[in-house]
């Protein structure tokens, strides 16, 4: 069984980007944002699972791959990149087809706090930044050697132990999990399972690197416009892709006109 749950802002990017979506203004510029509850944080970052990844490691940079399990009954995978210090993290999705080439365009990124469950979504095209919902807070409880399993395996070419944990949320919420910890990494988890198939991992870390990221990595960069939402930065966001669009010459080079924003990637901090 995978995680059920919703995607959250990716859903919210995806939808907004291939769909239409009526412009609202930055923060203080006036008009109402729509209805309906503002999108949390990816969520193996701002679920359960974001209790066990903070570790004792100086930070990592990383690629990673979660499965959800749909309401409708199907799979769906994110990948991309996250890099990770402490409780603060930065994750970049990606995406194929047209809504992936979209989505890169919009250079979207995901900072979260674990221990604060709150964070921001980026647009590095756009300049913007908009406020995740907070979402429920979750604490490690009991841990032991998970039954049946070696006193160490290989993943990613790492010896881990594997642990069954248990989280608990301020919503009331119980998980267990087992969480398979590199030994050489100072414990940071490389892939999680979750009840009841403990065996087999929803969540994996690959190509792991040791790094140690700046504090403002974290951060929204300061002179990105705030939105009150992550609607209404992609309702802006959408509209500026669709004048570019309009502008660029029939056959002419994708790109020629580069990103929304009107220039070349100005915050460098997002770069790791």
């Amino acid at each position: 069984m995978k995680i059920v749950t919703s995607f959250g802002p990716w859903a919210c990017i995806l939808a907004i980007l291939a769909g239409g979506c009526a412009h609202e203004p930055p923060e203080g510029q006036g008009g109402p944002e729509r209805g309906g509850p503002p999108p949390g944080g990816p969520p193996f970052l701002s679920g359960s699972i974001g209790a066990v990844l903070p570790s004792n490691a100086d930070g990592f940079v990383a690629r990673v791959t979660f499965e959800i399990q749909t309401p409708e009954g199907r799979t769906d995978v994110l990948t991309g990149d996250l890099i990770g210090r402490g409780s603060k993290f930065v994750f970049t999705p990606e995406a194929s087809g047209e809504r992936g080439k979209r989505l890169r365009e919009a250079r979207i990124s995901f900072v979260w706090d674990a221990s604060a469950a709150q964070g921001n979504m980026l647009s590095e095209a756009l300049q913007g930044s908009a406020p995740l919902a907070p979402g429920a807070r979750f604490t490690l409880g009991e841990s032991s050697p998970a039954p049946g399993q070696p006193g160490a395996v290989k993943v990613e070419g790492h010896a881990c132990e594997a642990q069954d944990v248990t989280v608990t949320g301020s919503d009331g919420s119980t998980t267990s999990l087992r969480v398979w910890r590199a030994t050489d990494l100072k414990g940071l988890p490389l892939q999680i399972a979750m009840q009841p198939d403990l065996a087999k991992p929803v969540f994996r870390l690959s190509k792991i690197r040791q790094a140690t990221p700046s504090p403002e990595i974290f951060l929204a960069p300061e002179g990105f416009t705030k939105y009150r939402g992550v609607e209404a930065m992609m309702s802006e966001l959408k509209l500026r892709m669709q004048s570019m669009r309009r502008k660029s010459p029939p056959g002419g080079p994708e790109g020629e006109h580069g990103p929304p924003g009107g220039g070349p990637n100005n915050n460098p901090t997002r770069s790791y």
